[in-house]
């Protein structure tokens, strides 16, 4: 029996660029090559990739995209229009995958629908140029819903381009798989109105190793009195502000607890100045640190790796994720595998990863006093640290076991004999002439 052929496409690939969307790409290439499958991965050209020379990384092939390549065929064919960096990018993905299915096909695609960098991929196959035999656009939370849950103003230049993008290669994919119900409703409700939505969806929750996270944990207590973490970007559709508020009230009771904030800042603060360009995160949140007089009870601590996170995680009383919404955050599995309960917001896949009163407690978002009620709920009661402690790992293991995810993913590959009908090809390479238009000189190199 031949083995499966996947390849995965994502711009992020870690331990070489990117975060939860790179996180996800190495995941799931493991749990195919575990699973026996040819792994593919078509990513960015990662400095890393050329210091490391990894054409070929653990039983996984990796292929860069030629960026420049693309860049000089896109402004030789479309000389007055300049292109967008999106738009370059998903064309150097349709060139590499061109050439990876010239003399084979792959059974399955897969790529994220963020940013748009497999808008190409189905246009292309269309068109005769790329072979695959099933396409999967895995939903990570548009760009478009991102900015909206941020408040920001979008460039028609830089950014309604690439919502095109996003929104062509949800549209040409013959399946759209979503980590979470909650995210998959969400963007069905937002684009699901065109009859041009893949006939198949399906909520296929991202791999995740239980057992290689533990191991980072394994190290002694950092931090020596009662502590509340919160990990990820500070960004207004997270709810670190309603944080800050829920914690003025935990600290009137909880006078020796502190509250560690650890991740990057953007601007998506609430203020903006004479060019509706969105303010420092941070800058407002020391602000509200400040006017609450919580300096000594809280501490931000920036960006920091993978292997010191684990260790702040097992030594944490909980970690608060209290975003206004969420797809299927990666800092949840973390954590529950760490035996640390979670306190979240009920808006979106956390909702369906915790068990509520025994790995966590949710609250709604943007209300401070029911967080701040489950906050002290999980500083005040050891019964749910041992819940956690002893059943976290086992709910991220059913929910996101590796090989279990590989086998989900394999199921999507039709049978030799089921064939895409006439009448959906038909839509395809209509819906191909049109997206692909504005590049028809190049696509016919």
């Amino acid at each position: 029996m031949t083995r499966p052929r996947v390849c995965i496409v994502s711009h992020e690939l870690m331990p070489f660029y990117g975060a939860g969307i790179g996180v996800h790409a190495n995941n799931l290439a493991r749990a195919m090559r575990d699973a026996g499958c040819e792994t593919h991965i078509v990513t960015g050209p990662h400095p890393d990739l050329k210091i490391r020379d990894a054409s070929e990384l653990d039983g996984i092939h990796i292929h860069p995209v030629n960026i420049d390549r693309a860049r000089a065929v896109l402004q030789s064919s479309l000389p007055k229009v300049p292109p967008t960096w999106n738009d370059i990018y998903a064309r150097a993905v349709a060139e590499a995958m061109h050439i990876l299915t010239l003399e084979q096909p792959f059974d399955l695609v897969e790529y994220p629908e963020f940013g748009g960098e497999g808008a190409l991929i189905g246009a292309w196959r269309a068109l005769g140029k790329i072979h695959a035999t099933t396409l999967v656009v895995r939903l990570h939370t548009p760009l478009q819903m991102c900015m909206e849950l941020n408040r920001e103003r979008p460039s028609p230049k830089d950014h309604v381009p690439v919502f095109r993008l996003e929104i062509q290669s949800i549209l040409l994919a013959d399946v759209v798989v979503s980590p979470s119900r909650a995210l998959l409703d969400r963007v069905r409700s937002r684009f699901g109105s065109s009859d041009r939505w893949p006939k198949i969806e399906r909520v296929i929750p991202n791999p995740f190793d239980v057992e290689s996270f533990t191991q980072l944990c394994q190290t002694k207590q950092v931090f020596e009195q009662p502590t509340i973490l919160y990990v990820g970007r500070l960004e207004w559709r997270k709810g670190v502000d309603t944080l800050v508020r829920a914690w003025a009230r935990v600290k009137m009771h909880h006078k020796d607890a502190q509250l560690v904030i650890v991740g990057t800042d953007t601007h998506t603060g609430p203020t903006r100045d004479s060019s509706f360009h969105s303010s420092s995160m941070r800058s407002y949140l020391n602000s509200l640190v400040s006017a609450m007089n919580l300096n000594s009870s809280i501490r931000f601590l920036g960006g920091v790796d993978r292997a010191s996170l684990g260790p702040m995680m097992q030594s944490a009383a909980a970690l608060c994720l209290p975003s206004r919404f969420e797809n299927f955050p990666t800092v949840v599995l973390e954590a529950l595998s760490a035996g640390v309960p979670v306190v979240a917001s009920d808006a979106g896949g956390q909702a369906e990863i915790i068990d509520e009163d025994i790995t966590g407690l949710l609250a709604p978002p943007d209300n401070d006093e029911q967080l701040a009620k489950a906050l002290m709920h999980a500083l005040d009661t050891p019964s749910l640290a041992a819940s956690a402690r002893s059943q976290g790992p086992a709910r991220v293991a059913i929910l996101c076991e590796p090989s279990q995810i590989a086998q989900q993913m394999l199921q999507l590959i039709p049978e030799p004999t089921e064939e895409l009908r006439p009448e959906d090809l038909a839509a395809e390479e209509d819906l191909a002439q049109i997206t692909t238009k504005d590049d028809e000189t190049s696509a016919s190199e």
